[in-house]
C-alpha cells in the first residue's frame, strides 16, 4: 500500500471516530461532498487540503503522519503467537 493510501486510510478512521461525515467535512471546507469523495477515492490530496482536513480534526499534519506510521508498523509486526505458527 502506498504512503498516500495509508494516510487516506488513517484520515477515514479519524473522521469515523469523530463522527464526521464526508458531507460535514465538505461543508466545513466549503466544498461539495462529491469533491470530497473524489479526493478520497483517488487519494489526490494536496498538502494544503491535508492541512485543512487536519484542522477540522484538530490535529497537525505531523500528528497525522505519526499516526499513519504507527498503524503501518502495527501491521508489519507479528505477535509471538503469529511467529510461532
Amino acid at each position: 500500500m502506498s504512503q498516500i493510501a495509508q494516510v487516506s486510510k488513517t484520515l477515514k478512521q479519524l473522521l469515523k471516530q469523530q463522527q464526521i461525515t464526508y458531507r460535514a467535512l465538505a461543508q466545513k471546507l466549503k466544498m461539495s461532498e462529491a469533491n470530497i469523495k473524489r479526493i478520497f477515492a483517488s487519494n489526490s490530496f494536496t498538502l494544503e487540503r491535508l492541512e485543512e482536513i487536519c484542522d477540522v480534526l484538530q490535529m497537525s499534519l505531523s500528528d497525522l503522519f505519526l499516526m499513519t506510521q504507527q498503524q503501518t508498523e502495527k501491521l508489519s509486526q507479528l505477535t509471538v503467537e503469529q511467529e510461532n505458527q
